[in-house]
């Protein structure tokens, strides 16, 4: 069964190394999140999310099957969409930094561990989960469409890894009535 926790300081290198797996794994993709390894995500970004409790893992038993940081931090750009929910930025959660080990995709983790994120949000009473992918990688795409997130629009966003590149802008609003 997949276990989601908050990632502790200690396991930065296990995490590094699994980030700098997914990232050789993913070059020369079809679809890829345009990730170069240790620009994105760099070692500092790591260990501060670490510190502020913000990356989190699953577990498969011990081994780590995919990572994510959750935080209120955007890009330039984001305040450009025209966003369902109206909210402070205190009140939005953020997904950065998805990835499933690729033995472990199309098997649903990914799935779960949105999930758990909408969960997480939702206990931590956020209004909304928002992210950016890239506008041709398409697998996540469909696994947010799927699982209700909004379609809210492209916008240019500058990242190191990428540069300034089109993003698709995805919001699940968790109290729909907003």
């Amino acid at each position: 069964m997949l276990q989601l926790e908050t990632a502790d300081i200690n396991e930065y290198v296990e995490i590094l190394r699994f980030y700098d797996t997914v990232t050789d794994q993913l070059q020369g993709a079809e679809y890829s999140p345009g990730w170069i390894k240790r620009v994105y995500p760099t070692e500092d970004y790591l260990r501060e999310s670490l510190r502020q409790k913000e990356l989190f893992v699953a577990r498969i038993h011990s081994e780590i099957v995919g990572v994510m940081v959750l935080n209120h931090e955007t890009a330039a750009g984001y305040d450009l969409v025209e966003w369902q929910v109206q909210a402070e930025a205190k009140k939005v959660t953020i997904l950065h930094a998805f990835a499933v080990a690729d033995q472990y995709q199309r098997r649903g983790f990914g799935r779960q561990m949105v999930q758990a994120a909408l969960d997480l949000a939702r206990a931590a009473g956020q209004e909304a989960v928002r992210l950016d992918v890239l506008a041709d990688n398409l697998p996540p795409q469909k696994l947010y469409a799927k699982m209700g997130f909004a379609y809210r629009g492209t916008q240019t966003l500058f990242y190191e890894d990428t540069g300034l590149t089109d993003y698709k802008l995805y919001e699940y609003a968790l109290n729909p009535e907003s």
